[in-house]
């Protein structure tokens, strides 16, 4: 188990052993992606990443 989790965390044994809570593994085992994991869609309108979604000022509302 431990050896699995310094895999996927790209980390050594050692860092795993002495410098992770077992409470950090668990929640960095299950935030990663796993073998038959079924893929959601998408909302492209919801993506912050994308610079084109900040365009439309018409709701934007001016506070002084």
């Amino acid at each position: 188990m431990i050896i699995g989790w310094s895999k996927n965390f790209g980390t050594t044994v050692d860092h795993v052993l002495w410098d992770m809570s077992y409470l950090n593994c668990i929640m960095y085992t299950s935030a990663t992606p796993m073998y038959g994991d079924k893929e959601e869609k998408w909302d492209e309108r919801l993506d912050a990443n994308n610079p084109d979604n900040f365009k439309d000022n018409d709701e934007e509302e001016f506070v002084r």
